[in-house]
């Protein structure tokens, strides 16, 4: 825990003193085990963009938790399905054998009994099943899939869990757009039952007029440097290759894990110039950041982010969350 906080300090003083470079790279990485997908959703920009479609291959997953020691957590998922990946379970045993907290998030429609054991066996700590409402909403949403088999996916897998006395921490999550707003209540209403540890209602941030539930007022342009850009987490893409965020993809890499450390990746030329564009407040090269949808919290807030750990975002953010929504503010996204 102490060499967490000590490399936690070291990155927020890094963005304190406005250094371009970085003296520790991200803790927490989203490693893109594939890119493929069997949905079109209507919140996820993959349709607006070109990439080369792939999976990452198991060996180089290995060599990069046995290349970094301090990296502590990682999320398999990033552009894609993961359960679309035929080795999802090996990767994820992988990372335990290293000591990592792993996290999935899944739309459920390939979640069978099969693949929910080997979830279930593979050391999982946390699992997000994606389910964005009801009815034919749902169905527009994450079209072409129909919400009666998710939803039966869904319990059949609860009830293996609850059999086996897992202690795999679940939650259940909708993507709040405008199509489905009405319905939250309802969701947390059903989904409230045993097996599911959180119910999670997180605003769609995908910037989309069609989808993105509209603002009170227009965002302001951004005054601070990006704090992502000296926290993390790093995503890595599955060909290897390193961008600042997920609204990057289909952009040049900004590194690449296949000849670099995540250090030296975190410290490309494309990356320091990323930071010292924000940290001038000189965006005009960056039009991704210029019109990023993402809420800028309070400098005590963002500083605060640098402590916050994996266990934090799964447990306790999803209450957070839910407790801005009631009270109609915004801290944080």
């Amino acid at each position: 825990m102490s060499t967490s906080i000590g490399a936690a300090s070291r990155q927020l003083a890094d963005l304190i003193r406005r250094r371009p470079d970085c003296r520790e790279a991200p803790r927490e990485w989203m490693v893109e085990a594939t890119n493929r997908c069997n949905l079109t959703c209507a919140m996820c920009p993959r349709h607006t963009v070109r990439f080369d479609v792939g999976d990452m291959p198991l060996d180089f997953f290995e060599n990069l938790m046995l290349r970094h020691s301090g990296l502590e957590a990682v999320w398999p998922y990033g552009f894609g399905e993961p359960l679309l990946h035929p080795q999802i379970a090996d990767i994820i045993r992988c990372a335990k054998r290293y000591e990592k907290t792993v996290s999935l998030s899944t739309n459920a429609t390939l979640l069978d009994e099969a693949r929910g054991a080997l979830l279930l066996e593979s050391g999982l700590d946390y699992l997000i099943l994606a389910v964005d409402g009801f009815d034919d909403v749902y169905g527009r949403n994450r079209y072409p899939a129909d919400v009666r088999d998710v939803e039966g996916r869904v319990a059949n897998f609860l009830a293996l869990k609850l059999v086996r006395h897992s202690a795999l921490h679940v939650t259940v999550q909708m993507v709040r757009m405008q199509n489905n707003s009405h319905q939250v209540r309802a969701f947390r209403k059903l989904w409230t039952r045993p097996g599911v540890d959180v119910v999670r209602v997180r605003d769609d941030l995908s910037g989309f007029p069609d989808t993105a539930i509209p603002r009170q007022s227009t965002p302001p342009a951004l005054k601070r440097p990006c704090f992502f850009l000296w926290r993390g987490p790093l995503f890595v893409q599955a060909a290897g290759t390193v961008i600042p965020c997920p609204y990057y993809h289909g952009s040049p890499p900004f590194g690449d894990l296949r000849s670099q450390s995540a250090l030296e990746a975190w410290n490309s030329p494309a990356m320091r110039l990323l930071r010292a564009a924000h940290l001038a407040g000189a965006l005009s090269n960056y039009p991704v950041c210029a019109r990023c949808p993402r809420h800028q919290p309070s400098r005590s807030l963002a500083a605060l982010s640098f402590f916050v750990t994996t266990d934090h975002i799964r447990r306790i953010f999803p209450r957070l969350e839910d407790f801005q929504r009631r009270l109609d503010v915004k801290f944080f996204e």
